[in-house]
């Protein structure tokens, strides 16, 4: 069975996931090595991720990196945060 390819929509989907997930982990203070320990992923699946070499990681991944970042799947994959997603002020970078 042959790969196809990414499709554009997915490829930046993968890279605005890439960016909040570095900014929120950074932001922590945390190194790629710590978020690997508290997440129990590899230091390579985390690099993959924010290097947008995975562009369409599996749920259950994003739902352990959201768990060990402390914030929600909805602010680690949407860029949402508190309560009013209306809100233009409650943006994750």
């Amino acid at each position: 069975m042959t790969r196809r390819p990414p499709t554009p929509e997915v490829v930046l989907r993968g890279r605005a996931l890439a960016a909040r997930l570095r900014a929120v982990r950074e932001g922590k203070r945390l190194t790629r090595e710590a978020l690997a320990a508290r997440s129990d992923l590899s230091i390579n699946t985390i690099a993959a991720i924010e290097g947008g070499r995975r562009n369409s990681p599996e749920l259950f991944t994003v739902a352990k990196l959201a768990v060990a970042l402390g914030v929600t799947l909805d602010e680690l994959v949407h860029g949402l945060v508190g309560d009013n997603p209306a809100n233009p002020g409650s943006k994750v970078p």
